[in-house]
């Protein structure tokens, strides 16, 4: 998942510069995407599971006959996790690009900012 990645990176950057309530938000909310791209994930690996068992029980013909209860809820909840899911990359992504223009990025390290990375 990339969003790890992204998590240990922002956070060896956020070591090296100054305390900042921007930062600071955009830390935190940084931190809810790793969960709802775990949850996006868990509910289209569910949709994909409904769809296999409802194509097979259908012998194999899909179509919106072969769809079950299951399948359509599925279908609902899985739109309703992409629309929060890109809401949370546009305020993650919003609060880090207000950070920067607002000049928290380009102040200097605090003295002993070189923490080895």
């Amino acid at each position: 998942m990339p969003s790890p990645v992204a998590t240990q990176s922002g956070e060896a950057l956020e070591r090296r510069l100054p305390e900042s309530e921007a930062i600071h938000e955009h830390a935190e909310l940084g931190d809810t995407l790793t969960w709802a791209l775990f949850a996006a994930a868990v509910v289209a690996w569910l949709m994909w599971w409904s769809w296999r068992r409802d194509r097979g029980a259908a012998g194999g013909q899909g179509g919106p006959a072969a769809r079950s209860r299951v399948s359509t809820a599925l279908a609902v909840v899985g739109v309703l996790a992409a629309l929060g899911l890109a809401a949370d990359v546009t305020l993650v992504g919003h609060s880090g690009a207000s950070a920067v223009w607002s000049g928290v990025g380009s102040q200097p390290a605090p003295s002993g900012g070189d923490d080895g990375d």
